[in-house]
């Protein structure tokens, strides 16, 4: 039983990773979107660290180790839904992710930033 459950924790870590960016304005309005509209994520890469299987799970907390993605979403796309308050990028005061696409992941930010293209 106990082995069953552990088995299907570690297939939920390997899902791909999905979540939703959500930006808000200092007026109130907010627009989201999901990651994966834009990139599918892979997920984490199964790793042996040493050549010894017990090693690595002793000394290792994960078998997995983070490879990092660039994911690029138009402001454009972030569009509220009908009838919401207009989003207007201009006012934008918060960025948020939201972890509610899939039922669990691990994810890791090496930076979020603003550009033309």
């Amino acid at each position: 039983e106990k082995r069953k459950e552990e088995e299907k924790s570690k297939k939920k870590e390997r899902e791909s990773p999905d979540f939703t960016v959500e930006l808000v304005t200092s007026d109130g309005a907010a627009a989201d979107v999901p990651v994966s509209k834009f990139l599918a994520i892979p997920p984490p890469f199964k790793e042996r660290f040493t050549k010894l299987s017990i090693i690595d799970e002793k000394a290792y907390e994960k078998e997995w180790e983070p490879v990092f993605q660039t994911v690029r979403i138009p402001l454009a796309e972030f569009q509220p839904p009908n009838g919401a308050k207009q989003f207007a990028p201009g006012k934008l005061s918060a960025i948020k992710l939201k972890f509610d696409r899939i039922a669990m992941s691990v994810i890791c930010i090496s930076g979020i930033g603003f550009g033309r293209r």
